[in-house]
C-alpha cells in the first residue's frame, strides 16, 4: 500500500508543467455546465489565440460576484497566460465596454492527453463550470 503511494506521488510529480502551446483553440462548455449554468441558449465558448490573445462569450460567475451572478454570457476581449498551472484571463473589453478587468483564474485539470478548463461556481471546492477544446479542433501549434 505505502510503496503503490510512494509510485503514485512519484508519476504525479514527473508530469511536465503545462506551457502555453498547449491552450489554443476554441473551448466550449461540456453539455452539463451549459444546461446548469447558462440562462436561455446563450453560446458559450473561450477562442485562445497562439500569440496570447483571446475573444470569450463566459457566464458571468467567472467575471463577477456569486452573489450578483445569474448565468448571463458577457462577451469580450483581452490577453490570456498560463501561471502556475492557471489560465489567466485579463479581459480589455466586456460587452463593449473598455475595462481592465481579470475574470477568476481557469484551472488546469489534465484528462489523458487533454486538459479541461474550469473554475469553481460559489465556494472553491463546490460545483465547476468546465469548458473542454471543442469536439474536432486540435490544438494549434
Amino acid at each position: 500500500m505505502i510503496g503503490a503511494s510512494i509510485i503514485g506521488l512519484f508519476l504525479v510529480g514527473c508530469q511536465r508543467p503545462v506551457g502555453p502551446s498547449e491552450f489554443p483553440g476554441k473551448w466550449v462548455p461540456t453539455k452539463v455546465s451549459q444546461q446548469k449554468w447558462i440562462k436561455g441558449t446563450n453560446s458559450c465558448q473561450l477562442i485562445l489565440n497562439g500569440d496570447g490573445t483571446m475573444a470569450a462569450a463566459v457566464p458571468d460567475y467567472l467575471l463577477t460576484a456569486p452573489d450578483k451572478s445569474s448565468g448571463k454570457v458577457m462577451s469580450g476581449t483581452g490577453r490570456w497566460a498560463i501561471q502556475q498551472d492557471q489560465l489567466k484571463l485579463n479581459f480589455v473589453y466586456v460587452d463593449g465596454a473598455r475595462i481592465n478587468w481579470g475574470g477568476q483564474p481557469l484551472q488546469v485539470q489534465r484528462r489523458d492527453k487533454t486538459f479541461e478548463l474550469f473554475f469553481y461556481v460559489g465556494e472553491e471546492g463546490g460545483e465547476r463550470f468546465v469548458f473542454q477544446r471543442a469536439p474536432g479542433v486540435a490544438a494549434e501549434k
